[in-house]
């Protein structure tokens, strides 16, 4: 029977295999990728029984691969960073209040802001029901848990019983709350009503979140780990009981990815290569010398070399001890005798070469590439980069970080704001602004519009302080930049700023202290009053 050629899927006949698919990344029958099964699935499909390994690996990694570490930590202080500052900007023509004056404007905001930082950064750290973290303790540990596992999870309580003189202001305080415990009571099937421990409506959105008491994998006794409790998102009043963040990334979307994940296997190669790069390296180390022999060698020999001492080990062996009859030639050489066709053989200590540096480089590009941050950031190696290179890097990270900050607004510290206020409203913290027939625009009828509002997180930094502050003044002097985005780009408040500097002013004043100029400082020549007006008229 003559034989029949196939093609690479080891059936069809080679004969039929008339062209090549005409995109080749569905091409079944090419050598290089008949093997290659990728599989259709939704989002949640896609995880699906994987959940738990993955993110138990993930956070493996972080605790054990120093460079998972650094990138964690370097990530948590570059988005979420040591403080947020709130800016009101309540929306005034939705409020119809576009004509109050700017000045009770800024009073208003200045006053909500004065509050909230009370609330936030109060040293009883009551925005905490563990009375644990202040507000941007609390922004960490989200950030933190979605880096890890893709999302955060927290609950909101109303714990009135701490509220009085010396103890909490308000009753509404946070408990952030691990992820795992996230989960269908005792083990049940996922359905198209419940997914993932969270309760769907019609349109998919989430109505309630089942949450294990305890952490399923607590070891102490006593710990319900089966016992699930049910809240819903939100009360009837629509204040939310549940903060429930992650990207969504497709439709039907329930959990949470973590960055860490397409890139989990790239650091766990990279672990296991640096351990067995630095075993070899120790193994090569520990061994400094070989004596080589045609005759092997007797005990008289030992004596001859090393000067054993003729004492035995407890398991009958040689004890030896280094340096004994040989001539002395000074205080630290010696000759020493060797038998006949015997000669030792030192080694050196090999280091990893250049090669080895190269194939870690390349590993941490990739790492860095998807973890949004660059090379330089996650290897701390700044050595081969210079002004252009360094900044095009950091305005590339900075796109990444200002996107991430984006969403901890949206998914936790805008809903942490809105709870806070609307207690504050009802205790009469504070006084909302009254239009001029007399009406209050109320809470709960304009809430979206009281409740907007940006955040001033961590500052960028500056590569070259002195071209970056230029850039600033020019682009204020020209009108293509403010006071206030400049400001917030270095993680300051510009009107904290302005009063600082008035403050500073009065009193270099009235100590008749005078600044040097800028032209002076940087050996420009300033132009005069005379040469200002010839130049306008």
């Amino acid at each position: 029977m003559p034989s029949t050629l196939v093609a690479a899927d080891g059936v069809t006949p080679l004969r039929q295999v008339s062209a090549d698919a005409s995109y080749r990344a569905g091409d079944r029958l090419s050598q290089e990728l008949a093997s290659w099964d990728a599989v259709l699935s939704s989002p949640d499909a896609a995880m699906w029984g994987l959940r738990d390994d993955v993110v138990a690996r993930q956070r493996d990694i972080g605790r054990n691969n120093g460079y998972a570490a650094g990138a964690r930590q370097s990530q948590i202080d570059n988005v979420i960073g040591a403080n947020w500052m709130l800016a009101v900007e309540p929306n005034w023509h939705a409020l119809g209040l576009a004509d109050m004056p700017d000045d009770d404007k800024d009073q208003f905001g200045e006053q909500v802001e004065e509050a909230w930082d009370e609330y936030a950064n109060d040293p009883g750290c009551w925005i905490d029901a563990t009375l644990r973290s202040p507000f941007i303790g609390l922004m960490r540990q989200a950030y933190g848990s979605w880096f890890d596992a893709g999302e955060h999870l927290s609950v909101s309580h109303w714990i009135d019983d701490r509220v009085g003189p010396g103890r909490a202001a308000m009753a509404t305080a946070l408990q952030m709350i691990d992820p795992d415990r996230l989960s269908n009571p005792n083990g049940e099937t996922d359905s198209i009503s419940r997914r993932n421990g969270i309760d769907l409506g019609f349109y998919g959105e989430p109505l309630a979140y089942h949450i294990r008491q305890a952490h399923p994998y607590d070891p102490w006794l006593g710990a319900d780990r089966y016992q699930w409790e049910r809240i819903e998102r939100v009360d009837e009043y629509g204040r939310p009981q549940v903060l429930h963040g992650f990207v969504v990334e497709g439709d039907g979307m329930t959990r949470g990815v973590s960055p860490m994940t397409s890139i989990a296997e790239a650091f766990r190669l990279h672990d296991i290569g640096e351990r067995a790069t630095v075993k070899a390296y120790l193994l090569n180390t520990l061994l400094a010398a070989t004596i080589e022999t045609q005759s092997g060698l007797d005990k008289e020999a030992l004596e001859t070399i090393f000067g054993v001492s003729g004492q035995l080990n407890t398991d009958g062996s040689q004890k030896l001890a280094i340096g004994g009859p040989a001539m002395r030639l000074s205080d630290r050489t010696r000759v020493v005798p060797m038998p006949v066709g015997t000669g030792i053989k030192f080694h050196s200590p090999s280091t990893p070469t250049a090669a080895y540096q190269q194939f870690v480089d390349s590993f941490l590009r990739r790492l860095a590439a998807g973890l949004g941050m660059s090379f330089e950031e996650l290897s701390r190696d700044y050595s081969r980069t210079n002004y252009s290179s360094a900044r095009a890097s950091l305005l590339g990270g900075w796109k990444a970080i200002t996107g991430r900050s984006a969403f901890m607004e949206r998914s936790f510290a805008n809903p942490v704001y809105g709870l806070w206020f609307e207690e504050a409203v009802d205790r009469g913290r504070i006084e909302l602004p009254v239009r001029r027939n007399g009406v209050t625009p109320g809470f709960y009828e304009k809430r979206s519009a009281w409740l907007r509002c940006a955040w001033i997180g961590p500052g960028r930094g500056h590569i070259d302080p002195v071209k970056e502050r230029q850039a600033y003044q020019l682009g204020r002097e020209t009108g293509t930049d403010s006071l206030q985005s400049a400001g917030a780009e270095q993680g300051r408040d510009w009107r904290k700023t302005a009063r600082q500097i008035a403050r500073e002013n009065r009193y270099l004043e009235r100590l008749g202290v005078q600044l040097a100029s800028t032209a002076s400082i940087m050996g420009v020549k300033g132009t005069s009053d005379n040469e200002q007006r010839a130049a306008v008229s």
